[in-house]
């Protein structure tokens, strides 16, 4: 009898029958439930079908059937099935429910503020949508991001999977914020990090300038310039420095993540194309391509301290 009632909801539960399922009908409303749901609860639930008169009807289904037996990914879950399944083989939802719009996993709708919202299943009560190594995230299956990155990096793994599926750019990395520089290196991101650490050089004449020239470094001059410290024109170039400094990392902080994601991205699509390769050697390749490199952090510290040094030893020089 329980067949009948594939797809429905439960009542109580809010769970969707499956094939098999031990189910109480109520002899009044004619509103099904779990059995073990009518026990717990001790009577119908349905009462606004008790108090209108009305009985309960099923709720109307269409059937789904992906284009040239495609696979068909779950709307719960995320899982892709062969396209003749008829339940996901990760949570058990049936495949064929309700299935005419598009799938909410991979089409995230926006609320009424025009900002991403959480996918609504049709006919279901709010449930977190539950992905696994094997999902993808735009072409790259989740469990690959999780290899490059680490898999207790769980904030930038976070970041990724809103990439992927929203098509949004922007998070937040606190440590891209303070030392914008040192985090590129750290990612082995080597050409952004270059390009940060000139940055962050360059933004630094200003205080070096004020710093040998005030006698405020260890209360010794280091070296005296023709540029007057003091003066209205320096003081505002010194802060516009250090405006564009803080808006430079405000913007790395912004945008970290993002670049992060995409330089994943195409090392591991180009390292997936090696065919030749073994599962076992692909995957450590995505692990020595990503990962983190604390030698790339001492080593760009030390080129800053060297920048700086060479700068300030030069004015001592030519002044």
């Amino acid at each position: 009898m329980s067949d009948k009632y594939t797809g429905e909801k439960c009542i109580v539960c809010g769970e969707l029958f499956a094939d098999g399922d031990d189910i109480v009908v109520c002899p009044d409303c004619g509103t099904p439930c779990h059995r073990s749901c009518w026990e717990k609860s001790g009577e119908c639930t349905n009462t606004a079908l008790h108090e209108s008169g009305e009985s309960w009807k099923p709720t109307a289904k269409v059937s789904y059937t992906p284009p040239d037996g495609q696979p068909i990914r779950c709307i719960r879950c995320g899982a892709l099935n062969d396209g003749d399944s008829h339940f996901c083989s990760e949570c058990g939802l049936p495949l064929n429910f309700d299935r005419e719009s598009s799938r909410p996993f991979n089409d995230i709708p926006e609320n009424e503020e025009g900002t991403p919202g959480i996918p609504q299943m049709p006919n279901m009560q709010m449930r977190t949508i539950r992905l696994t190594p094997q999902s993808d995230m735009a072409g790259v299956r989740l469990g690959d991001y999780m290899e490059y990155i680490g898999s207790r990096s769980f904030n930038i793994i976070a970041s990724f999977i809103k990439f992927a599926k929203t098509g949004r750019k922007v998070s937040f990395n606190i440590a891209a914020l303070i030392f914008p520089e040192l985090y590129f290196f750290y990612r082995k991101m080597t050409k952004t990090g270059v390009i940060f650490l000139l940055l962050s050089f360059l933004l630094s004449i200003p205080v070096m300038i004020y710093n040998g020239q005030s006698g405020e470094f260890g209360g010794m001059i280091l070296f005296s310039t023709p540029i007057d410290i003091k003066s209205r024109q320096f003081t505002s170039f010194y802060e516009l420095c250090w405006i564009i400094n803080v808006t430079v990392s405000v913007f790395a902080s912004s945008y970290a993540n993002y670049w992060y994601y995409k330089k994943a991205r195409e090392d591991i699509t180009s390292i997936r194309a090696e065919e030749t390769v073994s599962e076992h050697e692909t995957v450590d390749l995505i692990r020595k391509k990503g990962g983190t490199s604390w030698v790339a952090v001492g080593a760009a510290a030390i080129a800053i301290i060297i920048l700086k040094l060479g700068f300030m030893l030069a004015l001592t020089y030519v002044y």
